[in-house]
């Protein structure tokens, strides 16, 4: 190969944007999705199109890993993740999936369901990524119209050697306020009680 690259991704704007994403308010069995099912739009992400220059890139993988989790203020939710989520649409994408860019054709996106659902002692903020395993080579156009195969380096993924790209979502869980306006979810506050009395 003649060149390495780093393969960046941004959030498609507009209808596909990740509506999920620092929502608050989320309380126990509540649920709140980034897709709107009822208009067809879904979150999704694309090249960055920054890029003045034409890129292929294949996407072999997707998965989401859970990183922050938060419960109640006397135990933890036995680590109990508050996301749903599955690569596409109305199906789950079939992988390989060819990702480009390109400064006369345009750009393609890859769709995302990504769902969250309140949990007692869910508390606290929830942070999550989705994860893109990439081909260890992509393609670029040349201004000849040229298709050079380049290196991708991008840091590999979780449970992986290979490179990936990733987005990250937030959302905060809030429970019962009680004991003086504190966010305590009703399990904990009865806990509390208990050995109070």
């Amino acid at each position: 190969m003649g060149f390495t690259r780093t393969i960046t991704n941004e959030n498609q704007t507009g209808s596909g944007v990740n509506t999920l994403n620092g929502r608050g308010g989320l309380v126990a069995l509540s649920a709140i999705a980034a897709n709107n099912t009822a208009t067809g739009t879904y979150p999704a992400v694309r090249l960055n199109q920054t890029l003045n220059e034409r890129l292929t890139a294949y996407l072999l993988d997707s998965s989401f890993v859970q990183s922050t989790y938060n419960g109640g203020v006397v135990y933890i939710t036995n680590q109990n993740g508050v996301f749903s989520y599955y690569a596409g649409t109305t199906v789950n994408t079939v992988f390989p999936f060819k990702l480009y860019v390109d400064p006369l054709d345009g750009y393609n996106t890859i769709g995302y369901s990504l769902t969250a659902t309140g949990q007692e002692c869910a508390s606290g903020i929830q942070i999550g990524s989705v994860y893109w395993t990439l081909s260890s080579t992509a393609l670029s156009g040349t201004s000849a119209g040229t298709r050079m195969p380049i290196e991708v380096n991008n840091t590999p993924g979780p449970n992986s050697t290979m490179p990936s790209i990733s987005t990250t979502t937030q959302v905060f869980c809030l429970n019962t306020a009680s004991l003086g306006g504190s966010y305590i979810c009703d399990q904990d506050r009865r806990r509390v009680i208990q050995a109070v009395l």
